[in-house]
């Protein structure tokens, strides 16, 4: 009896083997037999190839709207100033006169705070004479970057989608209906405030979070506040990220500690900016505010 059991298993195991060359293998481990693919990869491997079509394909739909973005600055832009671009006029004037300071940068614009534009519009001031081409164009190249950044993000969390079904993203952020952004230098904390987001959001959507991507996350939320207004929702954006990723609470409470100094350091700016004491003086004052504060 045990011998024709084993000649019946010997049968078994024969006509098994006729389906390793499609792509399966049979081994035996005492009297039962398991069947396997070769690659357990194999079904994820063959959704995430892309034929020789699905890649030029890819290519052109990256290409052509950031072809087309570039080539609109290019054929409709001028460097003429007009509307609330005027304003960086009186930044840049204080800037050759040597008046610049820090209660000219601060002061607010319509409901923003528009600290970094103004410090890239001195810049651009001094190095290109406020060519306004060159705004354009910085303002395509952040958005360049972060459209980078949304489509990295999302292929570190799903590496099987093929790079063909990211081409909406580039068609929807290079869209020419936004050419009076486009064309408008003034704009360009638009631009900072995205730019500031993808890298938000490539910071912070990773398996694990290390103290340096989380300081890297916030320093970006900062500089997407001080830029615009839109830039605060930068904050809420990375708070559902980590309620996704189930991070600590302590990255909560570390955030929340340092957005607190912060918002402290700058209202304490604020109310003093009338005076004459100088920005290093305020310093001192917020540090012996918050040694104070602790004690």
């Amino acid at each position: 009896m045990r011998v024709r059991m084993q000649w019946v298993l010997n049968a078994w195991q024969t006509r098994l083997m006729d389906t390793v060359g499609a792509g399966y293998n049979v081994t035996t481990c005492g009297d039962t037999l398991d069947k396997y693919p070769l690659n357990a990869n194999q079904g994820s491997d063959k959704g995430s190839r892309s034929t020789p079509k699905a890649q030029v394909l890819t290519v052109f739909g990256f290409a052509l709207p950031v072809a087309t973005y570039f080539w609109s600055i290019y054929h409709f832009g001028v460097n003429v100033i007009w509307g609330d671009q005027w304003t960086d006029i009186n930044v840049i004037a204080h800037s050759y006169s040597g008046t610049l300071g820090w209660k000219l940068l601060w002061a607010q614009h319509n409901e923003e705070r528009m600290l970094f534009p103004k410090l890239l519009v001195v810049l651009l001031a001094h190095t290109t004479h406020l060519n306004l081409f060159v705004e354009m164009y910085l303002g395509a190249i952040l958005l360049v970057l972060t459209a980078a950044a949304i489509v990295v993000a999302h292929r570190r969390r799903s590496p099987s989608t093929p790079w063909l079904y990211y081409c909406p993203v580039a068609f929807l952020l290079f869209s020419l209906v936004q050419y009076g952004n486009t064309l408008w230098g003034f704009q360009i904390a638009w631009y900072i405030d995205l730019c500031a987001l993808g890298i938000a959001l490539l910071l912070l959507d990773r398996p694990m979070l290390s103290w340096l991507a989380l300081t890297g996350a916030m320093a970006a939320a900062v500089v997407g506040s001080f830029s615009s207004f839109q830039g605060l929702f930068i904050w809420p954006a990375g708070l559902v990220i980590f309620y996704h990723r189930r991070r600590p609470w302590r990255y909560f409470h570390v955030g929340g500690g340092w957005n607190r100094d912060l918002g402290f350091l700058l209202c304490w700016i604020q109310l003093q900016s009338n005076q004459s004491s100088s920005i290093i003086r305020k310093l001192g004052e917020y540090r012996e505010v918050l040694l104070h504060r602790n004690r």
